[in-house]
């Protein structure tokens, strides 16, 4: 036969919503509000109207509607909720004030007063006024009484249930809802009870408090015991439901028993049924003392109760719970957490608990503060999870709220795993954020290196150059941000480097964490700071750049020294001056560190079209400036005197002012053939394409004819590599010439790599006298010829140069990668120490012929050997 499921008390099947009006004005219970009717409250006419409609007649009724289905009653329109909010707001605050004791004071002494003169004048009302007085004594007495009765009692109640709150006891015994218990504290104790009264001496009723103190001797224990043994037909079913509360299922319980499934589950709900028909309110009445003598915590496990009855019971009677799904206006049983809770659930509101918790948090962060706060707020760690995931989702070890960006994910690492910064351009940042992005946030996005980089500046703040840090780190007063701000404002000037600002303001940002320009171009990023930002200087409009900034400074001035320029734009090097000729093409150099402004030249029509012929003539391959110069003179001596031409360096900036459309200009050459880039180098290769092998004299000769003055000959001859290789002490050749290949450059530096392991990790250039091994070409092997081929290698080889001062022949030696040090004269002296563990130097001349020998030296002994000499003998 079916069992069928008992209909259940309405108030059991009641679940309020969170939004419920009683929550929203934090309401302990709708008891004192059950006998007042809609229609004694301020209401407007159409929400009385609309409430009466809909079925609504108390205040306790209302009290459980949600504001979301208040919302979408009939007849109710916006103004309607607000009526509404603002009454019940109004009604809740008046019964909620208290006449101060001062007025109370005040009230009793003006009350005896008219006492006294209305007895004089012999006032009818007078007796019922002094009868009304008398009665209130005698119960003002009474309650004294009542106090010192209950103290007595209070005292012979163990010391572990006085400690517990009051509230929840009142709760427990059933009497939370009257007037007076409502408004005792939280936080107020059992023990702390009679002071409180002493306090409220006509605010309560004493027959309450007496039923309140005699149901205190409630013993759990054994009504935890009385539930768990339910006066049952046979002892199998209690058996069953005991093999239920241990976890074991219906087949194994029906295995054990020899008996079906379905058998089992009839059996099983039979007892349900007798349970929830007989001991209903005893779960209530246990439940709720044990929520109290638990200090009331959101959730009640059965490790919770263990102090306070068996545990064998306590299964029994969390299995019964969750059968008849226990439910009370105070607590429920949660199925999924195996335990009751609490439905009060202000202590737990989504936005208490987004206020507490940041929006991004690393799993054992998440862990941690979730333990903190469970212990904080009386709660299990179950529930709290529970609650906080409706709230966070999770990315890789990552719990976030809301939406997870790409500019969140990139600040997270940014400050926590890059305390120094990113280095823009860095392979190895760039890797290891990427690594850090599939670690934490599981993002295998394919990031190419400039679209990360991108985002890297968007979150972070400039600190150095290319490097960013995360905004959190920055701790900058508040009054430098204004000096910044003051300088920045009170400047004539309309674009201003950064690097400027920071010179200027040195000693004011002395001490704070802006210790470079690049520093200072971040901040005022970050602060937003009301400028336009470009990448090397900030400008107050935008109709105003660097460019026109010094194009306007050197037209006031006309002509300008370097020196001139450094002291308007503090801070400037060579490489802004360049930057901003490039920009200003009106702005010539003209020698000596000046710069003047074309509109100081004298230039006519007539001038342009035998100059332009004279550059096609002259200047058909690329040309030095220099060697146009005294040429140019004899034929234009006239605009040269005009112009006041006197260098070179004039010559070449009217020049290219000129005809910059026309021809190519290169500082210091020029060209007709409009090619990529001018340089010494391309000159001499061009100049030699008919070449293979050319010597120092006539290197210097050919310098000398295309006007190439550098100061360092062995520099411009490194830079024709690998067109042309020294093969000697006065010799460039091509290396194909001599039969070199890519073949004999790797034998040439294997057999090299071998004879400087055999040697202890070092071979000087010098030093090499048998060439037997080596493969052959048309020139004889030295040291000159090894040090480019070793240079033309793909395979690296380490080298160090020998100072010029101490050369005898090829400037290098050739080391092991596994040789220490990178430095020539550290190296030179490990080497010597190496030298004479195996064969000891008996003195200094010793160590000079030495040196000499592997044309390491070849004057005297080097200061910073004679030195470490003695160290070196010893």
């Amino acid at each position: 036969m079916e069992t069928k499921t008992p209909v259940k008390d309405s108030w059991l099947d009641y679940q309020e919503p969170e939004d419920s009006l009683r929550n929203y004005f934090k309401l302990k219970s709708f008891a004192p509000y059950k006998d007042i009717p809609i229609n004694k409250l301020a209401f407007n006419a159409r929400v009385k109207y609309a409430l009466k409609s809909n079925g609504y007649e108390t205040l306790a009724e209302l009290l459980k509607v949600s504001l979301k289905n208040l919302k979408t009653l009939k007849g109710f329109e916006r103004s309607s909720i607000n009526n509404v909010l603002a009454t019940l707001q109004n009604f809740f605050e008046t019964r909620r004030l208290k006449i101060p004791m001062e007025a109370l004071r005040l009230a009793n002494k003006a009350l005896d007063k008219s006492l006294r003169y209305a007895a004089y004048k012999h006032d009818p009302q007078i007796d019922l006024i002094i009868t009304a007085l008398r009665e209130f004594a005698v119960l003002a007495t009474k309650r004294k009484f009542v106090r010192e009765k209950i103290r007595k009692q209070l005292v012979n109640l163990p010391d572990e249930l006085k400690r517990k709150k009051t509230n929840l006891l009142l709760r427990a015994c059933g009497l939370e809802q009257t007037e007076f218990f409502a408004r005792v504290s939280d936080e107020l104790t059992l023990n702390e009870l009679p002071e409180y009264l002493a306090k409220v001496a006509f605010d309560y009723n004493p027959d309450e408090l007496i039923n309140f103190v005699s149901s205190l001797d409630f013993d759990v224990r054994t009504c935890a015991k009385k539930i768990a043994t339910i006066p049952l037909s046979n002892e199998r079913e209690q058996d069953i439901i005991v093999h239920r509360a241990e976890g074991d299922t219906l087949k194994i319980i029906g295995d054990y028993f020899g008996i079906t499934r379905e058998r089992v589950r009839q059996m099983e709900n039979k007892v349900i049924m007798e349970f929830y028909r007989n001991c209903l309110d005893d779960l209530k009445k246990l439940v709720y003392f044990l929520h109290a003598l638990t200090d009331g915590k959101i959730t009640m496990t059965i490790q919770d109760v263990e102090p306070f009855i068996d545990v064998n019971d306590a299964k029994i009677i969390w299995f019964l719970a969750e059968k008849v799904n226990f439910r009370s206006d105070i607590l429920h049983f949660d199925e999924e957490l195996k335990a009751f809770v609490c439905n009060d659930g202000a202590r737990l509101n989504e936005r208490e608990l987004i206020k507490h918790f940041p929006s991004l948090m690393e799993e054992e962060t998440f862990e941690a503060m979730i333990k903190d706060f469970a212990r904080e707020k009386n709660c299990s760690v179950s529930l709290l999870k529970t609650k906080l995931s409706n709230i966070y989702k999770r990315a890789g070890k990552m719990f976030y709220r809301g939406r997870l960006t790409l500019f969140i994910e990139y600040g997270y690492i940014l400050k926590e795993h890059f305390p120094n910064g990113y280095k823009i351009a860095s392979k190895n940042d760039y890797s290891r954020f990427l690594r850090l992005l599939k670690e934490i946030f599981n993002d295998n996005t394919p990031f190419n290196q400039r679209s990360l980089e991108a985002n890297i500046v968007r979150v972070g703040v400039l600190c150095d150059r290319g490097r960013y840090i995360h905004p959190d780190f920055l701790h900058i007063p508040k009054e430098i941000i204004e000096r910044v701000r003051n300088f920045i404002d009170s400047s004539n000037r309309t674009a201003i480097f950064y690097k400027e600002i920071f010179e200027s303001l040195k000693d004011v940002l002395a001490g704070t964490q802006i210790t470079n320009h690049y520093f200072l171009q971040g901040v005022i990023k970050l602060y937003e700071m009301p400028y336009i930002l470009r990448k090397d200087y900030l400008t107050k409009t935008d109709e105003i750049n660097m460019a026109d900034e010094f194009n306007n400074f050197v037209i006031e001035h006309g002509v300008v020294s370097f020196k001139e320029i450094k002291e308007h734009f503090v801070s400037f090097e060579t490489i802004n001056v360049d930057f901003l000729l490039e920009r200003c093409p009106e702005i010539i150099r003209i020698g000596d560190g000046l710069f003047m402004h074309t509109s100081l030249l004298d230039l006519k029509e007539e001038d342009f079209q035998p100059i332009r012929e004279f550059i096609q003539q002259n200047c058909s391959q690329p040309v030095n400036s220099r060697l146009l110069f005294n040429l140019f003179r004899e034929q234009f001596p006239e605009f040269f005197t005009r112009n006041k031409i006197n260098d070179h360096d004039k010559l070449f900036g009217i020049l290219r002012y000129m005809f910059q459309d026309e021809f190519k200009f290169w500082r210091p050459y020029i060209s007709v053939e409009k090619l990529p880039k001018i340089s010494a180098t391309r000159i001499l290769l061009r100049a030699l394409a008919d070449k293979d092998k050319i010597d120092f004299e006539e290197f210097n000769r050919l310098c000398a004819e295309h006007g190439l003055s550098y100061l360092n000959k062995m520099y411009l001859m490194e830079r024709l590599q690998p067109d042309f290789i020294r093969v000697d002490e006065v010799t460039l050749r091509r290396p194909e010439s001599i039969g070199l290949t890519d073949e004999i450059i790797s034998a040439v530096v294997k057999a090299i790599q071998a004879v400087v392991k055999s040697n202890g990790g070092w071979q000087s250039a010098n030093a090499f006298n048998n060439y037997e091994g080596f493969p052959q070409l048309s020139i004889p092997w030295n040291g000159f010829l090894l040090e480019k081929v070793v240079a033309l290698s793909k395979v690296p080889l380490r080298t160090l140069k020998i100072p010029k001062r101490l050369a005898t022949g090829s400037p290098v030696f050739f080391l092991s990668e596994e040789f220490p040090e990178d430095e020539f004269k550290p190296a030179l002296l490990k080497i010597l120490v190496d030298v004479h563990k195996k064969k000891p130097f008996r003195s200094e001349e010793e160590i000079l012929t030495w040196l000499r020998e592997q044309g390491l030296c070849y004057k005297n002994l080097p200061r910073f050997i004679s030195t470490k000499a003695s160290e070196i003998l010893s």
